[in-house]
């Protein structure tokens, strides 16, 4: 499916705006240095959620994402190390900001905030005292993603 947002976009870039929730996710779900079920479980259904409760101008982009989100976040998991993974997730959602340069400015604030938004669920799925609601220090610092502009 070809997201008509993402016209003047290269097909490397379209790949990288499509796997940036599963790298948001992975990001989040392991800046504590753990990454558990109730995390990869919240986030696949927050990416099939917003196929149709997101701002309808994302409805595609998220429909495009369903499609693949399950298989770009157990790769990323498999590939996850404690040591290694924040600096290189941090990297990679830091090169979307060229990317969102090149789209609609309203566009990209809506993926910007819709990202943000998935970060801050993702976060909230294991921490607190019963296991939801709460971040712990680790996520808090990135849960913002604060490598977006």
């Amino acid at each position: 499916m070809a997201i008509k947002y993402f016209s003047a976009l290269s097909s490397e870039e379209i790949s990288q705006l499509t796997e940036a929730p599963a790298v948001i996710a992975v990001l989040i779900a392991g800046a504590d240095d753990n990454i558990d079920k109730k995390e990869k479980s919240w986030a696949t259904r927050l990416v099939h959620y917003r196929t149709f409760t997101s701002d309808p101008k994302l409805h595609e982009y998220y429909e495009t994402v369903n499609v693949r989100f399950e298989g770009h976040l157990d790769s990323l998991v498999e590939s996850w190390t404690a040591e290694k993974s924040e600096a290189e997730l941090s990297a990679r959602v830091s090169a979307l900001n060229p990317i969102l340069a090149k789209l609609d400015a309203e566009y990209a604030d809506l993926l910007r905030e819709s990202w943000r938004s998935m970060a801050r669920k993702v976060a909230e799925a294991s921490g607190g005292l019963v296991g939801i609601g709460s971040i712990n220090k680790e996520e808090a610092a990135l849960v913002d993603l604060p490598m977006l502009d």
